[in-house]
């Protein structure tokens, strides 16, 4: 199922089987024409995985929404990896940005997004150094995509957990 215009923002998925309570898809994202996340990998845990699109997207400064695409990733990422112990300032200001990384199917990608005006801005790096992309999603075609796929997931999850006991 595809929810929205690859071309700009889309959210594609799949409920793929299922052993009582545990339901495996597959999900991926797809940005600019650009897919993000492994389609062909099963994920148990839809719910964790899409997580991050049920929260609201944080606001950047203006500062920050003028760092060119590469440099708002790296400051996102360093947070996580810049060093050998943690920082919480660090975290409090570039922490928020962080988006599908490390989700089950998203492994090998660098992702960050915010709200810079109007707009999302979502930008991606593939482990492999590919070169760091980014793409400008308005809000409301953010919003409207994510909601429409979070109830089919969620009608989905409740149809198929109907009368099993956990």
């Amino acid at each position: 199922m595809i929810f929205g215009d690859k071309n700009s923002f889309a959210i594609e998925s799949e409920f793929t089987s299922q052993n009582g309570w545990w339901i495996y898809g597959r999900f991926r994202v797809w940005v600019g024409g650009t897919a993000i996340g492994t389609y062909s990998e099963e994920v148990l845990n839809l719910n964790g995985t899409t997580g991050k699109l049920r929260e609201p997207v944080s606001g950047a400064p203006i500062s920050i929404g003028r760092l060119p695409a590469a440099e708002f990733l790296n400051r996102v990422f360093e947070t996580y990896y810049g060093g050998d112990h943690y920082d919480q300032a660090k975290h409090q200001v570039w922490g928020r940005f962080q988006w599908l990384s490390y989700s089950e199917g998203f492994e090998t990608v660098f992702s960050a997004i915010a709200l810079v005006g109007n707009d999302i801005r979502i930008v991606w790096r593939v482990f492999d150094n590919s070169p760091v992309l980014e793409q400008y999603v308005p809000t409301t075609e953010y919003s409207a995509v994510s909601s429409e796929f979070i109830s089919w997931l969620d009608q989905g999850y409740a149809a198929r957990r109907a009368g099993i006991e956990k």
